[in-house]
């Protein structure tokens, strides 16, 4: 679950971010989930809460999980 002040603060923000900032914060949030090597379930989670936050599409997040290395991270199973 997203912090509620970090929600708030990117509600906040979300008109002055273009849509190439918003996939630039997805990315980065990506990143920091990968860096383990495994994308959990609560990883995911965070980053549509994210997502969410700045008004992103669904259709939009999957397009940018999409452009992400396929043989880098593995999400778990769980």
């Amino acid at each position: 679950m997203l912090n509620t002040r970090v929600q708030k603060y990117l509600s906040k923000i979300n008109p002055s971010i273009s849509e190439h900032g918003k996939k630039i914060i997805i990315k980065c949030g990506l990143a920091v989930a990968a860096s383990d090597g495994i994308i959990d379930d609560s990883e995911v989670s965070l980053i549509n809460d994210i997502a969410q936050s700045m008004e992103m599409s669904s259709n939009h997040l999957k397009g940018i999980l999409q452009e992400m290395p396929s043989e880098k991270p593995t999400f778990s199973q769980n």
